[in-house]
């Protein structure tokens, strides 16, 4: 699975150790209006973070985690995904409220 590089930030596949940091603002109203759904309890993270693994393994795609190399905690949540109701994939895009 890549890890992307950038003078500033990297992306990497998501991991089960991100679960805490996209639950805190995954949880938002605000972060998550647009997202189908709204917003998300740690079970629906933790379920989000297990299918973007298996969409690696399988399609060699999924979700990023991205970090800022300075700060460390990702904060961004980048990459494509299946849609529930479909074969179509789409860009997905989730910023942290202060961005």
């Amino acid at each position: 699975m890549p890890t992307l590089e950038t003078d500033r930030l990297r992306l990497r596949p998501l991991e089960p150790a991100d679960a805490d940091a996209l639950t805190r603002h995954q949880a938002s109203p605000e972060v998550m209006r647009y997202v189908p759904g709204g917003a998300r309890a740690r079970a629906a993270v933790q379920a989000l973070i297990q299918r973007s693994q298996a969409d690696w393994k399988a399609r060699g795609w999924g979700l990023f985690a991205v970090e800022h190399k300075e700060v460390g905690e990702g904060d961004r949540l980048p990459g494509l995904s299946l849609l529930e109701q479909g074969p179509e994939v789409e860009l997905d895009m989730i910023l942290a409220e202060e961005h």
